[in-house]
C-alpha cells in the first residue's frame, strides 16, 4: 500500500503556469501572444481566415472577461462558484481548458517535474514507485507530459491509462477506485465522450500553426455550448470541488482506501483554499497512520500556510514540518530508499 502521499497545488507548476496572484496578467499576456502569432501566421484562403478570426475573437473575448473577473472575485474558481451550474459556467470551463492547454503548449512543463519523475520512477518497470500516491488540485498535465517523455509512451492518453492518472469525475462515472495520480479538480484538457483524450496528445511545445490553433478554438466553441449536469459525460475534464460527491457519500470510502497506510504527506505549493476544505479534511484525516506532513512552499508564504493548517486541521498540528526550499520537489527518504533498492 501507499506510504507517501503528495498533495499538489498551483505552486507545484508555478515555473510555467500562473498562480492566483498572476492569473489575470498571464491571461492578458496570452491574448497579446495570440494576436501577435496570428499576424505572422500563414492562414490560407480568405474564407478560412475569416472563420479562424471569428473563432479567435470569441476566445479572446472570453479571456478578457476571465481577466476582469479573476481580479473582481480574487480567483477564477471563486467566480465560477458564484455561477453554480449556469450556462456561463460551461463557458468559463471552456476558456480555462483552452487557456491552460495553450499555456502548456507555448511554455512546456515545470522543469522540476523532471527530477521528481526521475526519482520516483522505477526505470525497469517504467512505473511510478508503488509506495507513492499523488493527489493534485492542478488542472495541468505536467506530470503526464514528463512521464510520456521518460517512458517513451506514444501519447498522454496512454500515459494516463498506464499510470492510473484520472479524475474524481471519471472514477465516479466508471464506478472504480483504482488511481495512482488523482486530479481532484479535473484536468484542463478535452476528451471524447467515454474515453480520456487530452488535447495535449497532439502537440509538443513549439511554433503555433493555423491548424492546431483551429483545433483548439473549435474545441473551445464546442465546450462553450455544452450544458453540464451531474448526469452528463462532459467533454470537458474540469470538474470543480462543489460538483464532486459530498464527503459523506460512500464514494469516498473507495478513494480513501488507497490512503489508509499513508505515513507521510508532502504538500507542495498548496494554500488550502476554503472551497476545497471539506475534501482536504476528508482525505488527510483518512490517513490513520499519518506521522508527518511536510509543507513545501516559499519562505515568505510559510507562516501563513502553517497558521491556516493549524486552524483547519488542528488534529495534525504536531505533525507539521516546514520545508521552505522550492527549487526542486521534496522526496522523502522512504521513496529514495525504495527506488535505490
Amino acid at each position: 500500500m501507499r506510504k507517501v502521499a503528495y498533495l499538489l497545488g498551483a505552486g507545484a507548476s508555478a515555473q510555467r503556469l500562473p498562480v492566483i496572484a498572476s492569473m489575470s496578467a498571464v491571461i492578458l499576456e496570452q491574448v497579446e501572444w495570440l494576436k501577435n502569432e496570428v499576424r505572422t501566421m500563414a492562414l490560407g484562403p480568405a474564407g478560412s481566415i475569416a472563420e479562424l478570426n471569428g473563432k479567435l475573437d470569441k476566445y479572446l473575448g472570453a479571456l478578457d472577461d476571465l481577466a476582469v473577473e479573476s481580479v473582481k472575485y480574487v480567483s477564477v474558481d471563486t467566480y465560477a462558484r458564484w455561477l453554480s451550474n449556469d450556462r456561463k459556467l460551461s463557458e468559463i470551463k471552456a476558456a480555462l481548458s483552452t487557456f491552460f492547454a495553450i499555456e502548456q503548449f507555448r511554455k512546456g512543463y515545470d522543469p522540476r517535474y523532471e527530477s521528481f519523475v526521475s526519482t520516483l520512477l522505477d526505470h525497469d518497470e517504467k512505473a511510478i514507485n508503488k509506495d507513492a500516491v499523488i493527489l493534485t488540485w492542478n488542472y495541468d498535465q505536467h506530470l503526464a507530459q514528463v512521464l510520456k517523455r521518460a517512458t517513451g509512451s506514444s501519447s498522454v492518453r496512454d500515459v494516463m491509462r498506464q499510470h492510473s492518472i484520472t479524475t474524481l469525475h471519471r472514477l465516479q462515472k466508471m464506478n472504480i477506485t483504482d488511481y495512482h495520480v488523482l486530479h481532484l479538480n479535473g484536468i484542463a484538457g478535452m476528451y471524447g465522450r467515454g474515453t480520456d483524450h487530452p488535447i495535449l496528445d497532439r502537440y509538443e511545445p513549439g511554433s503555433l500553426t493555423a491548424s492546431n490553433l483551429n483545433v483548439w478554438l473549435s474545441q473551445f466553441e464546442l465546450l462553450s455550448q455544452e450544458r453540464y449536469t451531474s448526469s452528463d459525460s462532459p467533454t470537458n475534464l474540469m470538474c470543480y470541488t462543489w460538483e464532486a460527491p459530498d464527503v459523506s457519500d460512500p464514494f469516498w470510502n473507495g478513494i480513501t482506501a488507497s490512503l489508509a497506510d499513508v505515513e507521510k504527506v508532502v504538500v507542495i505549493g498548496y494554500s488550502f483554499p476554503d472551497l476545497n476544505r471539506a475534501i482536504d479534511r476528508r482525505l488527510l484525516l483518512s490517513m490513520s497512520k499519518l506521522t508527518e506532513v511536510v509543507v513545501q512552499t516559499r519562505a515568505d508564504a510559510m507562516d501563513g500556510i502553517m497558521t491556516k493548517l493549524q486552524m483547519i486541521l488542528p488534529e495534525l498540528k504536531d505533525r507539521l514540518v516546514p520545508y521552505p526550499l522550492v527549487h526542486e520537489f521534496y522526496v522523502p527518504n522512504e521513496l529514495i530508499t525504495a527506488t535505490e533498492g
